[in-house]
């Protein structure tokens, strides 16, 4: 057995090692298993390898023992720079730099080396470290994957339609940018040119993860993206504005570099070459980092707005949701004030200059073809979603105690319970609202928004909403939230006296206790101190907070669950018409091609929305937010359907940054180690997608089954981003069964509807008759078929009720001509065949019969 055994695996070795070095990278980057362990493995398998037969790992095979040796050897090991960073003042410098020019502070520190081949005797490590790849560089590895050059130009292949908006390059930004030719940047390229667009974004801010804030940029293609990280600033604290343009100096100038001169690369399409020019279409982030890119004041500044000169005190106008009410900020106004800015020579002038302009200096400045005031963008997501959304159920009907605890909440919960729906879109916590129930993320509250609340809102104020006296309850309750408004904002006033009372009376007793020790303020904590942003409130809506000015106490808190009660209902009659304005807005901007009407429709729901929320629950539950979701539709406009500029895809580097293992790195190292393993995980999944084009069907088969474990296809967020950066897996697909299926025997009635139908809709030579029809005068159908569990029709999956887990994954619905609207459950999808017959293919669907039901005299008549 040993003699036969050899030569087949002799034949194979380099499959099995390939294999082998594959899984072991693909556990490390996805699954963090750490470097020691992956040592092992590759130490066990050879052992057992050398069990089977020793001289199979011998020269002219090398086998590889170490994950590190692995990694240079399939090429996973990511190359990048890492620039040291001045402690005190957070500018970059070039690595041969040691201190800094500003400050004079020192930025590495020496550490004794204990290796006594060290000559030097000493290590020197930056206090802080700024990891980055330039976007060339990561530009050109993509540009190398088979097939990315094709994707990237599918959007030429588009029709456009004026008025019809299915992607950014329909938007007005797209259309008017031009290149430094003065040509239309995205008309029909040279011959030898490619012309690529970007989107920036600050996609983590450094509280959240304690330690670093990352930026990255985002290519735009029809169908098709990719994420590119280029730099991680440093933390453990977050920076201010004017720390950020440091960082962004140095993207700034490759950025003009790439749209001035661009670079040339070959590629298999083009061997010869191509120049590739690049271009900034958009910067989309939530709104602090938005001031802070764009060099704009905080959203607690008089003027907190960066596309209009709209004042805090008209916020909660009426006159704030009409479209231009008000001065609309310039590109040229803004560039002349951030010069202006950048004259101040001292902090106390910048302050005071940003309280009077709400400007400040933008490295952004600097790109001649870039609209700061048009070309920045509030991410819907975060404006929309966590914002208003959230705003509107948790901060408003749950802390303010509309929806209570024992009451409406309960039943809420109760209702909530008993909804299936399908398995792509989620699911929400059956607590919600409550702090058991946790925090939702966004295609959570989007999912509740547009789905589960016009489902359950108008029952549940069909049971609890008193008709009688609604004026009342309006008046009562706008008055109780501003009584809870300033009952918690003079708490938190008094907090923060005692606070600072406290800190005081530690720091006299620390003094009184060291006498003779006198401690000085570093620089930075100085600056720190004096610096307005650095200790800001964060946006509301656009951050998960845990406490709120509307209401003392988190939601869901037993402090008055007695008094709580004996309350009446606050719920007014009109509450859920006011809701599905917001609703009906959400889906409009939702759809994947938008018209020219539709936006139109869209601002007049937004519009109507927030001044019945000023009507419904008083001026005080306005916030900056729901004046941002104005300007939505000019974005839009400018940028196309949502789907093309929202931070979704972005957002998702959170999960996936915040999953690498530290290895309890620190003083600055921490960056460089996220940066490393981000860029390993993106350079192993561009070497495995080029090993599956292999001919070893082994090969093949191995990879794809990482992929199925690795895919992670919960939720919408997940959904989409599946469907653009790594394509879904049905799209493009016209019709397949799934691989799982059952062959048996028909039931009878299923058997008599198959054959009936088959008689009818077939033309045979033959009269086909039942496999029990004891007639001979023809050719019976036979009763097995497979049953599979789901098809894929058009891109989308429809599951067979009886082999699915969640039904609701099994409802379909179709339109007939005349425009009704069919609903049904899927119960069988089945496929046979037979000789003389040919190949048969069916959905069994149960038809809901229509409910003579007038919606009018229905809750739901809210919708």
């Amino acid at each position: 057995m040993h003699t036969s055994v050899a030569p087949i695996l002799g034949l194979t070795v380099h499959s099995v090692l390939l294999q082998l070095y594959t899984l072991v990278v693909w556990l490390h980057t996805h699954f963090h298993v750490p470097f020691l362990a992956c040592n092992v493995v590759l130490f066990v398998v050879s052992n057992i390898v050398k069990a089977v037969d020793p001289s199979i790992i011998a020269p002219p095979v090398t086998f590889y023992s170490t994950l590190p040796t692995v990694l240079n050897h399939m090429g996973v090991e990511p190359d990048f720079q890492v620039l040291p960073v001045c402690p005190s003042c957070l500018k970059p410098y070039p690595a041969s730099t040691t201190s800094c020019s500003i400050c004079d502070a020192p930025l590495f520190r020496f550490i004794q080396s204990l290796n006594r081949r060290n000559s030097a005797g000493a290590n020197s490590n930056p206090f802080l470290q700024f990891p980055m790849k330039s976007i060339e560089s990561q530009l050109r590895e993509i540009l190398l994957v088979p097939g990315m050059e094709d994707l990237l130009e599918q959007w030429r292949d588009v029709s456009r339609v004026d008025g019809e908006y299915q992607d950014i390059f329909d938007g007005a930004i797209c259309k008017e940018l031009k290149g430094v030719d003065g040509r239309l940047f995205f008309a029909n390229p040279l011959p030898d040119e490619s012309n690529i667009a970007f989107l920036l974004s600050d996609v983590l801010q450094s509280h959240q993860l304690a330690l670093t804030s990352p930026v990255s940029i985002h290519t735009i293609s029809y169908r098709t993206s990719n994420i590119i990280l280029t730099g991680i600033m440093p933390g453990p604290k977050e920076q201010t504005g004017d720390q950020v343009q440091q960082f962004m100096h140095i993207f700034v100038n490759e950025l003009l570099r790439l749209w001035r001169y661009g670079f040339w690369v070959k590629t298999k399409k083009y061997p010869a070459g191509r120049r590739v020019h690049v271009i900034l279409v958009c910067v989309i982030c939530d709104k602090p980092a938005a001031h802070k890119l764009g060099g704009f004041a905080s959203h607690s500044h008089t003027f907190f707005c960066h596309r209009c000169w709209i004042k805090q005190a008209d916020k909660s106008s009426e006159q704030a949701f009409h479209a231009n009410a008000f001065p609309s900020r310039t590109h040229d106004e803004h560039v002349r004030y951030g010069r202006e800015y950048q004259k101040c020579d001292t902090e106390t002038a910048r302050k005071d200059f940003v309280k009077k302009f709400a400007t400040r200096w933008s490295e952004l400045c600097r790109l001649p073809y870039f609209d700061l005031c048009r070309m920045i963008v509030i991410d819907p997501m975060h404006n929309l979603i966590l914002g208003i959304v959230k705003t509107h159920f948790y901060h408003i009907w749950i802390q303010c105690k509309i929806l209570r605890k024992r009451h409406e909440l309960l039943r809420f919960h109760q209702m909530l319970s008993k909804i299936q729906v399908p398995a792509y879109l989620g699911r929400l916590p059956a607590l919600m609202g409550e702090p058991a129930g946790g925090s939702l993320t966004a295609d959570q509250w989007l999912i509740a928004a547009t789905v589960i609340c016009p489902l359950i809102i108008p029952q549940l104020w069909n049971e609890y909403c008193v008709d009688d006296d609604a004026e009342s309850v309006r008046l009562k309750r706008i008055g109780d939230i501003q009584k809870a408004i300033d009952e918690r904002k003079a708490k938190a006033a008094a907090a923060r006296k005692a606070k600072e009372a406290a800190k005081a009376k530690a720091a006299a007793d620390a003094r009184a206790s060291r006498p003779r020790r006198k401690r000085t303020r570093t620089a930075r904590a100085q600056f720190v101190d004096e610096d307005p942003e650095a200790n800001e409130i964060t946006d509301d809506g656009a951050k998960e907070q845990e406490h709120d000015i509307y209401m003392d106490g988190a939601a869901g808190s037993d402090d008055d669950d007695d008094g709580e009660s004996r309350t009446a209902p606050k719920l007014h009659p009109e509450d859920p018409a006011n809701f599905f304005k917001l609703s009906s807005a959400l889906k409009l901007l939702l759809s994947r091609k938008l018209y020219s009407s539709d936006i139109l429709e869209f601002e007049r729901l937004i519009r109507d929305y927030n001044c019945e929320l000023i009507r419904l629950y008083g001026k005080n539950v306005l916030r900056p937010n729901h004046h941002y979701a104005i300007h939505i539709a000019d974005c839009v406009r400018d940028f196309g359907p949502l789907r093309g500029f929202w931070t979704f895809l972005f957002e998702r580097i959170n999960k996936v940054l915040k999953s690498y293992n530290s290895a309890n790195h620190s003083s600055g190292e921490l960056e460089t180690s996220f940066f490393r393993e981000f860029h390993r995980t993106v350079q192993q999944a561009r070497v495995m997608n080029l090993m599956h084009a292999n001919s070893d069907h082994l090969l093949q088969e191995s990879i794809e089954a990482m992929y199925h474990v690795a895919a992670d296809n919960r939720g919408t967020v997940q959904e989409l981003s599946r469907e653009l950066d790594q394509q879904n897996p049905d799209d493009g697909v016209t019709f397949t069964f799934s691989t799982r299926y059952e062959r048996k025997d028909m039931e009878p009635d299923l058997y008599k509807l198959v054959l009936q139908h088959v008689q009818t809709v077939c033309i045979l030579p033959f009269p086909l008759i039942s496999h029990l029809d004891p007639t001979p005068n023809g050719i019976p159908l036979l009763p097995s078929a497979f049953f599979f569990d789901y098809a894929v029709v058009m891109q989308k999956r429809y599951w067979s009720s009886v082999r699915a887990r969640n039904t609701a994954n099994s409802i379909i619905a179709t339109t007939s001509q005349d425009g009704t609207i069919h609903v049904g459950e899927l119960l069988h999808i089945i496929g046979f065949q037979q000789e003389g017959i040919g190949i048969h293919r069916y959905g069994v669907v149960r038809w809901f019969c229509p409910a003579n039901i007038e919606i009018a005299t229905t809750p739901w008549s809210y919708a």
